[in-house]
């Protein structure tokens, strides 16, 4: 394609993400390349059991156990299809023959929308999917990647997602780094203060029980470490945060601004993150842009995404090797500012994301 690409954006909104994270950036440069002529459609939830009527089909259709929403859904690609999923694939289709686009690209095709596949195959439309859980997460919560055959091209944002779809789909599947809004998550312009801290972010494929095992170890050699977790109170669930919540150590926060966020990380001195499996993750990205040395797991993904100049990735689990982690970046305050140099030089030579805008931009091209 040589004109201007008429594409819709099908685009995951999540309300717990600030303006900067997640892929609201990456909308913001795509609607800035002017050969791309950018419709949108929102592919959350939200609102789609509105009013009396929205109340009572949903009533009526959490009653059906998920053989039966498979039958009324059939593109279903996962077990917790439901009545909310149905309704967003509705307007989604509306948007599709309403605006006639080019291509149709859904951000974040992970658990749902096989009807919208079929669709774009039925309508001649190539359809673009981008992939973000990891391998092992989607065998966990049963998906079912069949319709994902019937797309154009596959975006995956870890490396080792792309070999698994190379096996599996006839498409072209390309590798394309999540990014980081690296103007706003900057590092602070200031001596970070004492006591030592370490951060912790986020809830999805987080190890808190690691955590918890981790901060134990730390604070029976040096009880002076402190450690801030930001996560939502609903998330705050389970032994593991019960033993966090005992140690007057460990603070947790929760419904941060962005700004707010951005501090808590420039406060930090470290961003510590054990995580059960990883590919691109926004709080490991915002702690580099932030210039912090990451501790985290060694996965393909962490992998991809820090260099060993800045992070140290122990086996998933291992809370003595995190501990000592920790434990020997305190001691040698010599390191701290290269390695911060060195973080923040890596999140903008490999994750900007008007660079990343343009690479989609180019792959577009390749796309009848």
């Amino acid at each position: 394609m040589n004109r201007n690409i008429k594409t819709l954006l099908i685009v995951e909104a999540y309300p717990w993400m600030g303006q900067h994270s997640g892929l609201i950036p990456l909308l913001r440069e795509l609607r800035k390349i002017h050969q791309l002529e950018i419709h949108e459609v929102s592919g959350t939830l939200e609102g789609t059991f509105s009013g009396l009527q929205g109340k009572l089909l949903k009533r009526i259709w959490y009653r059906f156990p998920n053989s039966c929403s498979r039958r009324i859904a059939p593109y279903a690609c996962f077990d917790g299809y439901n009545y909310g999923d149905y309704r967003v694939e509705r307007r989604i289709e509306s948007a599709v023959r309403k605006i006639k686009p080019d291509l149709v690209h859904h951000l974040f095709a992970d658990t749902r929308h096989g009807y919208t596949t079929s669709l774009c195959q039925r309508l001649g439309i190539p359809f673009v999917a981008t992939v973000h859980k990891p391998l092992s997460f989607r065998k966990l919560v049963n998906v079912d990647y069949l319709f994902l055959k019937k797309a154009s091209a596959i975006i995956t944002v870890g490396p080792e997602e792309k070999a698994e779809f190379e096996q599996q789909v006839s498409c072209p599947v390309h590798f394309l780094p999540h990014g980081v809004a690296h103007e706003f998550f900057v590092p602070a312009n200031y001596q970070t203060a004492e006591p030592f801290t370490c951060i912790t972010a986020g809830s999805h494929l987080r190890d808190y029980a690691t955590l918890l095992k981790t901060v134990r170890i730390i604070l029976a050699k040096d009880p002076q470490i402190c450690f801030k977790i930001v996560i939502q109170p609903r998330h705050r669930k389970g032994d593991e945060f019960e033993g966090l919540s005992a140690i007057k150590q460990v603070s947790f926060l929760s419904g941060l601004s962005d700004t707010e966020l951005v501090e808590t990380y420039q406060s930090s001195h470290c961003l510590l993150l054990p995580l059960f499996t990883c590919t691109a993750n926004n709080s490991l990205l915002e702690g580099i842009s932030c210039g912090l040395p990451i501790i985290t797991n060694d996965f393909p993904g962490t992998r991809a995404y820090t260099d060993p100049s800045f992070a140290e990735l122990p086996p998933s689990g291992d809370a003595a090797a995190m501990a000592e982690a920790v434990l020997r970046l305190k001691a040698a305050p010599e390191n701290w500012e290269p390695k911060r140099n060195s973080a923040r030089r890596f999140a903008i030579s490999n994750f900007d994301w008007a660079s990343i805008a343009r690479e989609h931009l180019e792959l577009y091209r390749t796309i009848d």
